[in-house]
């Protein structure tokens, strides 16, 4: 359902009353002629005013029980991330708590690195019933720059402090499950000490390696891309991490 196309009548407000002091966030429905789809009630999010009948995307659902769930749409190439929509489908009336699966999902993180003994370590991390090794990193929330979002999740998955530095930033995209779109942000950042506390629910090993065993360890192309990339810039920038 996510990415498909329809063609929606708007109804107005989904705010009502209060609409003018919120981001737009319209009721509309969708004039299809499925018999499935035909009427069926959704929402459509634009930052621009929008024609009474015009053409959008499903860019999440809102599931909120057993067969109850609410399609949001968007302009077509429109992109918007779960907390934007759940910021403006937070300020519905009686809204009902649900689960939101969206279109596209935005992370931000970090390739770490440490320098001791005159050795240069680097940090990765397995996620919880992961399969692979990769570096530290969250999805955005409403409010924060991709940099907050990389220092904020590296706390938070391994207790350490970090330093983001200048100059470095690199992004990968591919399909998630063959439909979410994920954008990938990645900065390179100096830690401010070597001892981490894993957090258990989202962290099950972590390792700090040097340059060739980061090499044999990342299974995923985008991040060995990523990887190298960063150890050329600070090899380039000759930067170290002296504290």
């Amino acid at each position: 359902m996510l990415g498909k196309i329809f063609e929606v009548v708007i109804d107005g407000s989904a705010y009502g009353s209060s609409a003018k002091y919120c981001a737009p966030l319209y009721a509309a429905h969708i004039v299809d002629p499925l018999p499935s789809f035909f009427n069926k009630k959704v929402y459509f999010i634009s930052n621009k005013p929008v024609q009474k009948s015009t053409i959008g995307t499903v860019i999440a659902i809102a599931n909120k029980g057993e067969h109850c769930e609410k399609l949001i749409l968007a302009p077509k190439g429109a992109i918007y991330y779960s907390p934007e929509i759940r910021s403006r489908l937070s300020r519905i009336k009686n809204q009902f708590p649900y689960r939101l699966t969206c279109l596209y999902e935005k992370s931000c993180g970090a390739v770490i690195f440490n320098d001791l003994s005159d050795e240069r370590y680097f940090l990765v991390v397995k996620n919880t019933n992961g399969r692979y090794w990769g570096f530290p990193k969250g999805h955005i929330e409403i409010g924060e720059t991709e940099e907050q979002t990389a220092i904020r999740e590296v706390k938070e998955e391994t207790n350490l402090d970090v330093t983001i530095l200048d100059g470095f930033r690199k992004t990968s995209v591919y399909r998630l499950f063959g439909q979410v779109k994920k954008k990938v942000v990645i900065f390179v950042a100096k830690a401010n000490s070597k001892k981490v506390t894993a957090q258990n629910s989202e962290i099950e090993k972590y390792k700090w390696l040097k340059k060739d065993d980061i090499y044999k360890c990342l299974n995923h192309r985008n991040d060995l891309k990523i990887f190298e990339e960063a150890v050329k810039w600070l090899e380039k920038n000759k930067i170290v991490n002296s504290r």
